[in-house]
C-alpha cells in the first residue's frame, strides 16, 4: 500500500488508499480520512491516528468499520475532532466505541479584568506549569 494504489479485501469490504502517513478508507459505504501522528505517537509511545474527515453512508457500521482498520493497522488511539453541533455523528462514535473526552472552550471575557482576579486557583498560564500539563496530556490517554 506504500506505493499509494488502494487494494480491496473483499470479505470486508475494506478499501484503502495510502498517501503517507494518511490513509483513504472506504468500509460498507462509510468514508474515513486518517491521519498518523508522528508527534503524538512518539510522545505517548503508542500509535497513535485522527481522523481527519468522517462520511457515514452506513451509520449501523460504523463499529464494525472502525474495528476493521484499527485492526488491521495497529492502532491504539484513534481521535476525532467534531463541531458540538453534530449531535448525530457524535452518538453514532460512541455507540461505536469512541468516548468524548472533551471539548474546546472559548474564553469571551479577559481574565485579566475579572473580579476574581487574585484568586490563586484561578490565574492566567506561567512557565512554570509546563511540566503539569504535559503531564497530565500524557495521562489522559495512557490511563482510558
Amino acid at each position: 500500500m506504500a506505493d499509494g494504489k488502494g487494494s480491496e479485501n473483499e470479505k470486508n469490504n475494506l478499501v484503502v488508499l495510502n498517501r503517507g502517513n494518511s490513509y483513504v478508507i472506504k468500509i460498507h459505504d462509510n468514508f474515513f480520512n486518517i491521519e498518523k501522528s508522528d508527534w503524538d505517537t512518539k510522545i505517548l509511545g503508542i500509535n497513535f491516528y485522527r481522523i481527519n474527515d468522517i462520511t457515514l453512508k452506513n451509520p449501523d457500521k460504523l463499529n464494525e468499520s472502525l474495528k476493521s482498520f484499527k485492526s488491521r493497522f495497529d492502532i491504539d488511539c484513534l481521535t476525532y475532532k467534531t463541531d458540538l453541533n453534530n449531535l448525530d455523528l457524535m452518538k453514532d462514535l460512541m455507540r461505536g466505541g469512541f468516548i468524548l473526552a472533551g471539548f474546546p472552550i472559548r474564553l469571551s471575557v479577559d481574565l485579566e479584568n475579572m473580579l476574581f482576579k487574585d484568586d490563586e486557583n484561578i490565574r492566567l498560564f506561567k512557565e512554570g506549569d509546563l511540566s503539569h500539563l504535559l503531564q497530565i496530556a500524557k495521562n489522559a490517554f495512557l490511563h482510558t
